[in-house]
């Protein structure tokens, strides 16, 4: 999907999660393309990595042409304020074992509108596996639907 098809004030699940994996695509290019020394290097934030903030300049630029408002782990707000949608990233889920080049690191995204959680995505970037959420619609993984929720209401009944 190009970011041009993408309205400006979209609010379609659909679109955005289609967003939310071109920025998964883009970010799996961007750390790649870092030597490992690059990805071990530090910034003067105590956990963040130089590979965190190389993430993030390629993820939020994308969302905040989109016309949503973004707020991220690295590098705070931006975007309109007026925008009808708020997505909360974190550019590199699992840093650390990304900068080890361990294969269990992310990319989460998830949108937000005025009744609150919209649509997620988390895909582990170092395998591909992608995992989708849409209110009201549920989950899936790699296109898989995954089970109902569980039938819990109270935390000391759920498994965490």
């Amino acid at each position: 999907m190009s970011l041009g098809v993408l309205k400006p004030v979209a609010v379609d699940p659909t679109e955005l999660l289609a967003l939310f994996a071109e920025v998964a695509a883009a970010q799996v290019k961007a750390v790649a393309a870092l030597a490992p020394e690059q990805r071990r290097a530090r910034t003067q934030r105590p956990t963040q990595y130089h590979l965190d903030v190389v993430a993030d300049g390629v993820i939020v630029p994308r969302l905040v042409e989109a016309g949503l408002a973004v707020v991220s782990e690295e590098s705070g707000r931006s975007g309109p304020s007026s925008a009808p949608i708020t997505v909360v990233v974190d550019p590199v889920d699992g840093s650390t074992n990304c900068s080890r080049e361990l294969p269990y690191w992310s990319i989460s995204l998830c949108a937000l509108d005025a009744d609150g959680p919209l649509c997620a995505f988390v895909a582990n970037s170092a395998t591909g596996e992608q995992f989708q959420a849409v209110r009201g619609e549920g989950a899936w993984c790699d296109g898989r639907r995954l089970g109902p929720p569980s039938p819990a209401t109270q935390i000391a009944q759920a498994l965490v």
